[in-house]
Order: structure tokens, then C-alpha cells, then sequence
């Protein structure tokens, strides 16, 4: 692609007696343009992306909250047991997902760490 300019060169009477054409080739810069475009485009789908895995990781926090006091609330035996159990592993599986958005916005770079939380809250 090209950018064309035109010039008028103008005689002592003010009268137009010829023109100057360049053109320069602009097909680089288009392409560098285009590429900052699609790198931008990235960028807020990795925010948005993030963004959405972070709440979400909040909500399922509060959902593994919630049925681990409702389990511990239960007698082994109870019914509702299993189906907290489910929950849990529904829970899980949706935490693939939160683990497959954060390591798509961080490119790879997620390090998971298990911690035991019990032991954080455990009176002696």
C-alpha cells in the first residue's frame, strides 16, 4: 500500500504548470498497526479474563465454606452427605477452570500451592 501526495508547482504567473507525485510505501507500518491492534485486543481479554477467574475463585471459596460447615454440621451417615460431597467435586472441577483462565492471562506463569488451613486455625 501507498501514500500518494501531490504537489502543484506553480510558473511566475501563479498559473499551475506542473506537479510532483510521491509515494511511499506504508505496508510496514499498516502491518506494525495491525499487530498493535491484536495485541491490544489481548491484553483486555487477558484483563477481563483475569478478572472473571478472581471472582469466580472468590465465589467457589465461599461454596467450599459453606458445605465444609454444613458437612461438619452432619452426622457421617447423613444423606445430605453425599450430595455436599458432589458439591465439592462440582467446586473442584470448576477450579480447573479458574486455573485454566489465570494461566491463560499469565501466560503459563500460575505455581499452585496447597495449604492446609486447619492447621492455620487450629488452637493448641
Amino acid at each position: 500500500m501507498a501514500d500518494v501526495t501531490v504537489s502543484p508547482i506553480f510558473d511566475d504567473s501563479n498559473i499551475i504548470s506542473n506537479y510532483v507525485i510521491t509515494t511511499r510505501d506504508v505496508t510496514h507500518e499498516i502491518a506494525i498497526e495491525e499487530q498493535l491492534l491484536q495485541s491490544q485486543k489481548l491484553e483486555a481479554v487477558e484483563t477481563l479474563a483475569n478478572g472473571i477467574a478472581h471472582d469466580f475463585n472468590n465465589l467457589l471459596t465461599a461454596i467450599f465454606g459453606y458445605t465444609s460447615v454444613a458437612k461438619s454440621s452432619l452426622s457421617k451417615g447423613h444423606h445430605a452427605v453425599e450430595a455436599l460431597e458432589m458439591v465439592e467435586q462440582a467446586a473442584r472441577q470448576a477450579g480447573g477452570v479458574v486455573d485454566s483462565l489465570l494461566a491463560f492471562t499469565h501466560r503459563g506463569d500460575v505455581e499452585k500451592n496447597q495449604i492446609d488451613l486447619d492447621s492455620l486455625f487450629r488452637t493448641p
